[in-house]
């Protein structure tokens, strides 16, 4: 949720703003503005999901001992699960990032952008589910979590990340186009 209002909000406030004439004017090559930001935006994101995956492994030993849990596993093949971790989450998180972009870039509003996205996120594809039942297996949020949680009993680790790219992919181009064929700067 944080990370798709964080891009939806650096994409739409610019038109709010009125920024991105001046950035349109000054960078005509609009393709350059949006890999410009979205770089940014995925360096900032991966930059933040370390900096929560370093909390995380800092406060677990502390709050393990704390609840009784003994943490002798823990020492075996410790890096590589905190490694694979981190970038399962990263990767899921850049799709949120992405999927939020693409909503603002379209719609030019950080408030219909950050409503749908988390709309569509906690409620749609839940309610889905409820409705009927298996409906969502390979819906966005659903193949996000199965790339975070390594793989699920109904969607395999590969194919997980193949729709995620699949997502990021459609989202992207969608951004490029819509942010390459809209009048900005009249």
């Amino acid at each position: 949720v944080l990370t798709l209002s964080l891009w939806a909000a650096a994409a739409a406030s610019d038109y709010s703003s009125g920024w991105i004439r001046v950035m349109v004017q000054a960078e005509p090559r609009r393709w350059r503005l949006l890999a410009g930001k979205f770089l940014a935006l995925a360096g900032f994101t991966a930059v933040g999901m370390l900096l929560a995956t370093a909390i995380a492994v800092g406060t677990a030993p502390v709050l393990a001992g704390a609840s009784g849990v003994s943490t002798a596993a823990w020492a075996e093949g410790a890096v590589g699960a905190i490694s694979s971790g981190w970038l399962n989450l990263t990767a899921a998180v850049l799709v949120w990032g992405i999927i939020g972009f693409a909503v603002a870039t379209t719609t030019r509003s950080v408030v219909v952008a950050i409503a749908g996205g988390v709309g569509y996120m906690m409620v749609f594809e839940g309610v889905l589910g409820l409705a009927a039942e298996g409906t969502t297996t390979y819906l966005p949020g659903s193949i996000l979590s199965a790339v975070v949680a390594g793989g699920i009993p109904d969607v395999s680790y590969p194919i997980a990340l193949g729709l995620a790219g699949g997502y990021a992919v459609a989202a992207a181009v969608i951004a490029i186009v819509v942010f390459g064929r809209r009048d900005i700067t009249s």
